[in-house]
């Protein structure tokens, strides 16, 4: 059935129906009217009939907007209720998740945003007939774009009526902005108010915010018996920090009993914000935020305390920041305040700040659109064509900056083009009813396959956080809300949170629904506008945008990747001091409530940042960098610096930087040059691939370009002089010339080349003429090849000739005249041919180590150059030692010079023989330009690669018989470079018995050691041949007189003689078979031959060691030492063959003939200088065998056999004149050292 017939007759007794007939004539007249009604005045509920009553005759509706849902519920149910119609028919309200209308319905009242919405789809309002635009002091963003797009409809539409009404209104701004339209004033139906002023004085200045309002408390109980005290304060901190105070004052003055404390802001919890509205039995002190001013309204207020301040929020449009700073509060707001203690008596309010400061304060509040993000209002502008935002008609027109601020966030989620008009995705944004930000995390959701994800975050963003978190009930708040923590991302704890919620809602009662409510400290009724809000979005997703929710759980990815999509402007980098740094040089820290707080994640995204006591970003994830990259696209500026060849890649690289909006989110990146600057990239390419050879692999026309410019630079090198190459940029020209633009790398080239070289294959290919700088260069070229002797190719050694190279790089280590050398040359190289350089340079060497002469001495050589060109030409180039053959140059001239005055360390780098030793693939394995290093060197690595090579031999230690395989099979290895030969071979072992199985690292050593090892296995097979035959010889006796290792050797002598003189040594087991029964046979003969010469060695032995005795006078002191150390050294060290034997038997001689001489007139003088001789070289002896320790080693071998030289030297120093004196010749004792000092690594 229909309602009854509407009953529009105004209620008498308010005050707005004494100005009916006013106001109905006004909008006859001019279509609109300004009413400025105070609070009771009626207005809300009695104009809604008026316009109904005026459009009787009309089809159209009468609209009512409400800044909040909550009024327009109860202003529609109080109108319904007066006209005596159903709620929902004639009379019907519209809110975000409600429409309660019918096709019947005439008065609609809605929110703001429910008109706004609609006039996306009809911007003339073609439906209405009169619109009521209530509570418009608010100047929210809705309510100053809904009088925009009012003004703009009366154009197309002048019969549409306009009501605009406000208890406090700037009347001559509004009615300007409506052509002048005409403003009724309406009482109020209030009761009178007091104010009085109680700034602080100059002895209260000191003061506390809390002692200021107690004393305003003070003085109100003391006049008003009765009524409640409203005060209003700026924030939550304020209020608990009063709250507490307030408590212990109301305890000092034993008013505990008659007051009670209550606090009331917005995120407080339903349950505590019940209280303020319920009944009770003791006065109240209610300590309110801003939201006591309009918003609610408390009960029982005759008293109000004002401070005069309130945390407004702004929009810093540079930082992005929401800042929610405290400032003065403007005189409407304070007579709002004021206002509420006038509503059942006489009120009082006490202002805590100055009359005269007061005047000055602002008339009204400053409207929201000048301090808020316009992405949303801009978006709409753009959808339903408005124009541009100057042209638009708002009140009071928003900064430019917010503007320009408002396009660039609407452009960086991909909604806005350049020139401004709306992309599709833009126009799709514009469909929801959500923030640009959060409709984009939907529309990104389908993209990604996490809608049902994004559909639950955009609708709890949209409202007021649902989680309570009191001062007095956080930890238990946290800890009851702990199993939906999440320590990456405070997003996914919220999701965690709505799924448990969705299935307590769905399969729980309501009991459990509350239960869950209390239990987890959220809030019911936001809970429920969470899942409200979310169904109604998925409605719209499903049907205007055609998608379907996922089924499947999104990745936590994806879930990141599109929230940066929405928030890219909140991003933030943690710097060293622990601050996150966001775009524009933004600082926040992590709100502490978030589950990612004291975690210091690298990269986070925030769903907001807000300005407190300091910059806080709530809601908080932890991303990657280079998914915010991803969502920033072409946003990101990109430069580069340090461009460089990558030969591995074979192009041009760069390091590069990206920054969004002035925060790094990568530096030092390496990119292809190319795509960025392809010119450049040529020219690099070019100069780093072809001119430098960079390019990777070996092609033919690189290779014979490089041998080319190898073989003029050598030219320049040898008359040092750069006069002959051409530089490289004539080089660079050669390339450029042939090249076509696109080549701007190795791919590129490659692909050009193939086709190009198939029909020139002598293409990019250097003539002598490309590469000489000029036509006189080439003349030059040909003077210098004629000049081979002086510049030879090849440097003669005794293991065959060495390459020559030529540098010219002054201050380089390859500077100057360079050998390349094997390792097997280093050890036979002729030190003195390498002080001769080459033919063409020795003038310059000679001229160098003439100015290292004492002056006095150099100065009968000027002019030195001259002079050393002269002598270069006399000296017969390479023969002998340089030095030498200048110092005898040098006195032909007269002048008196000594060899060791040279100081040939003191010449140039470039003059001196630069020793280069290479693998068989030219690889370099040592430099250097003294010999003595190299050598050294050169062992160090022999040595490392002979450890590895025995390591992994598998020898034998205490062999009596041949019992391994054969010996003398070689080994080899190459470490470092070099290469190491070892052989197998048999080894005396040092106890005088047995024999080991192990390497040898000399072919001549190995086999010395095998024969000797062979000569103990037939000692041990013929010992009893031995013990029975020896003691029948003559001369037998001798042998009582060694100890018993030396018996053995003398034994092992016998045999060696016997079987294996003048044979091949046995290199096997069958082998050293064969050699048994000649060794038997010769047992006699061999043992008589040993026992003559020891017994000769013993008995000049013993002379020697009678006559040393005649040198203990302190008269010899300076000899007898010396004479002992020959004594000793003269005496067999492991030999005891009639060969060995008769050697040191000469030495013996030698001693003795000394020490006849020694008592002639001259001798002590004559033997001390020959003393010094040879104990030089003694001394080189002990040197080299304390690094040659080991037995039957190359090294240890070269030692004894240099000992053996020395010693010999010795004797024939002594025995000068005498016929049996050993013959020493000093290029062989030279060349011993050498290979001595090689062999040991020195």
């Amino acid at each position: 059935m229909g309602s009854a017939s509407p009953n529009l007759t105004l209620a008498p007794g308010l005050p707005i129906t004494q100005h009916a007939e006013t106001i109905a004539a006004h909008l006859k007249a001019s279509g609109v009217v300004i009413v400025c009604g105070e609070t009771g005045s009626g207005k809300s509920t009695q104009l809604p009939k008026l316009c109904w009553a005026l459009g009787r005759e009309s089809a159209g509706l009468v609209g009512h907007t409400q800044p909040r849902r909550i009024a327009a519920r109860s202003v529609a149910s109080r109108v319904a209720e007066e006209v005596g119609v159903e709620l929902g028919r004639e009379v019907g309200w519209s809110v975000r998740f409600t429409d309660r209308t019918r096709p019947e319905t005439k008065l609609r009242v809605m929110t703001d945003g429910i008109l706004l919405a609609e006039a996306q789809r009809d911007r003339h309002f073609s439906r209405y007939d009169t619109i009521i635009v209530d509570e418009a002091h608010e100047r929210s963003l809705n309510i100053d774009f809904l009088l925009g797009l009012l003004r703009r409809a009366r154009e197309r539409r002048p019969e549409l009526r306009i009501i605009v009404t406000s208890a406090t209104i700037d009347p001559e701004r509004m009615a300007q902005h409506f052509d002048g339209a005409p403003v009724v004033n309406v009482e109020g139906r209030t009761y009178p108010v007091e104010v009085r002023w109680r700034p602080r004085s100059e002895q209260d200045a000191s003061l506390e915010l809390e002692s200021s309002v107690a004393s305003a408390f003070d003085e109100i109980r003391r006049e008003m018996p009765a009524g409640d005290v409203l005060t209003f304060l700026s924030g939550e901190r304020e209020i608990r920090e009063l709250t507490s105070y307030m408590r212990g004052h109301l305890q000092r003055h034993r008013l505990g009993d008659r007051w009670e404390i209550l606090p009331l802001y917005g995120r407080l919890s339903v349950e505590d914000q019940a209280k303020v509205f319920a009944s009770g039995t003791r006065r109240r002190i209610v300590l309110a935020t801003n939201v006591a001013e309009t918003s609610v309204t408390v009960p029982g207020v005759r008293a109000v305390i004002d401070l005069g301040n309130a945390r407004i929020s702004r929009f810093h449009t540079k930082t992005r920041v929401l800042r929610l700073p405290i400032e003065p509060i403007s005189q409407a707001s304070a007579n709002q305040r004021s206002g509420r203690c006038g509503r059942v008596g006489p009120g009082l309010c006490l202002r805590l700040y100055d009359e005269q400061e007061f005047s000055h304060r602002r008339a009204f509040a400053e409207p929201e659109i000048r301090r808020t993000n316009l992405a949303s209002v801009l978006l709409r502008m753009r959808a339903m064509r408005l124009g541009s935002v100057k042209e638009f008609p708002f009140l009071d027109a928003p900064k430019l900056s917010a503007v320009r601020e408002a396009e660039l966030s609407l452009r960086e989620i991909g909604a806005l083009r350049q020139d401004g008009k709306l992309t599709a995705l833009g126009r799709r944004l514009s469909r929801l009813p959500v923030d640009p930000r959060l409709g984009r995390l939907i529309l990104e959701g389908i993209q990604r396959d996490a809608l049902r994800e994004m559909l639950t975050l955009a609708a709890v963003l949209s409202l007021p956080d649902p989680r309570e978190r009191s001062v007095e009930k956080r930890d238990e708040a946290d800890a009851a809300r702990r199993k939906w923590r999440r320590s990456s991302s405070d997003f996914l704890s919220l999701l965690a949170l709505y799924e448990d919620w969705k299935q307590v809602k769905e399969e729980g009662t309501r009991g459990d629904v509350r239960r869950f409510c209390k239990e987890h400290h959220l809030h019911p009724l936001r809970m429920q506008e969470w899942t409200d809000l979310r169904r109604q979005l998925e409605q719209m997703s499903t049907q205007v945008l055609k998608a379907t929710p996922n089924t499947t759980p999104a990745t936590s990815e994806s879930i990141h990747r599109c929230l940066l999509t929405a928030f890219l402007g909140n991003i933030g980098r943690l710097d060293k001091r622990g601050e996150y740094r966001g775009i524009r040089d933004a600082k926040f820290a992590i709100f502490p409530d978030s589950g990612l707080f004291k975690k210091d994640p690298k990269w986070i995204v925030a769903a907001e940042i807000v300005e407190t006591s300091r910059r806080w970003g709530r809601l908080c994830a932890k991303v990657q960098p280079s998914w915010i990259e991803e969502a920033a696209g072409e946003r990101v500026a990109r430069s580069w610096d340090h461009p460089e060849w990558d030969a591995e890649r074979g192009e041009m690289l760069a390091r590069e930087r990206g920054e969004f909006l002035g925060l790094e989110l990568y530096g030092r990146r390496r990119v292809a040059l190319a795509p960025r600057d392809p010119r450049l990239s040529r020219e690099l390419f070019i100069q780093h691939a072809l001119v430098e050879e960079g390019l990777p692999g070996r092609e033919d026309f690189l290779v014979a370009n490089r041998e080319l410019v190898l073989r003029l630079r050598e030219m320049e090198a040898r008359r040092r002089q750069r006069d002959l190459l051409a530089g490289d940029a004539r080089r660079h020209a050669f390339y450029d010339r042939q090249l076509p633009d696109h080549v701007v790398g190795t791919r590129s080239f490659r692909k050009w080349f193939r086709k190009a070289h198939k029909r020139n294959p002598e293409l990019l290919r250097m003539t002598e003429a490309d590469a000489l700088r000029d036509e006189d260069a080439g003349e030059r070229l040909r003077r210098i090849a004629a000049e081979e002797t002086a510049f030879p190719s090849d440097f003669r050694t005794n293991a065959g000739p060495a390459k020559v190279r030529y540098a010219f790089q002054p201050g380089d280590e390859m500077d100057g005249v360079r050998v390349q050398l094997r390792p097997d040359q280093v050890a036979v190289l002729d030190e003195d041919r390498l002080g001769w350089l080459v033919p063409g340079r020795l003038a310059e060497r000679i001229e160098a180590l003439c100015r290292t002469l004492p002056r006095d001495v150099r100065r009968g050589l000027m002019p030195l150059a001259e002079q050393a060109q002269q002598i270069s030409h006399e000296l017969p180039f390479g023969r002998g030692n340089l030095l030498a053959a200048l110092t005898e140059a040098c006195r032909s001239r007269g002048v008196p010079v000594h060899p060791n005055q040279f100081q040939p360390d003191q010449v140039p780098d470039d003059l001196k023989m630069l020793l280069e030793v290479v693998d068989d693939r030219g690889g370099v394995i040592a430099r250097s330009r003294d010999l003595s290093d190299l050598r050294y060197r050169l062992g160090a690595r022999i040595a490392e690669a002979s450890v590895a090579l025995a390591d992994a031999f598998e020898g034998q230690t205490g062999l009596c018989h041949w019992t391994v395989g054969p010996v003398g099979e070689v080994l080899r290895t190459v470490r470092g470079g070099v290469l190491v030969e070892a052989w197998s071979a048999l080894v005396p072992e040092a106890n005088g018995t047995t024999v080991a199985y192990q390497l040898v690292f000399s072919e001549d050593a190995a086999d010395t050691a095998t024969r000797a090892s062979c000569a103990r296995f037939l000692a041990a097979d013929l010992a009893e041949d031995l013990d029975r035959q020896l003691p029948l010889l003559p001369g037998s006796e001798v042998l009582d007189q060694l100890d018993a290792p030396t018996r053995n050797m003398v034994r092992e002598a016998i045999v060696q003689v016997a079987g294996l003189q003048d044979v091949v040594t046995p290199k096997s087991a069958e082998a050293l078979q064969t050699r048994f029964d000649p060794a038997w046979r010769g047992l006699w003969k061999a043992a008589e031959e040993v026992l003559s010469s020891l017994q000769h060695h013993r008995s000049l032995a013993g002379q020697v060691a009678a006559r040393l005795v005649d040198f203990d006078r302190p008269i010899w002191d300076d000899i007898r030492d010396d004479l002992r150390r020959q004594y000793l050294r003269a005496l067999p060290r492991h030999g005891w063959s009639p060969m060995a034997l008769n050697r040191t038997s000469t030495r013996l001689r030698g001693l003795l003939i000394r020490m006849d001489r020694l008592k002639s007139p001259q001798g002590i003088a004559r033997d001390l200088a020959v003393q010094k001789e040879i104990n030089a070289h003694r001394r080189t002896v002990d040197t080299l065998r304390e690094r040659a320790i080991e037995p039957w080693t190359a090294a240890w071998r070269a030692v004894e056999h240099l000992h053996d030289l020395v010693e010999d030297l010795a004797a024939a120093r002594f025995m000068i004149g005498e016929r049996s004196a050993p013959e020493v010749h000093p290029d062989h004792l030279t060349e011993a050292i050498r290979q001595a000092e090689h062999s040991s690594g020195t």
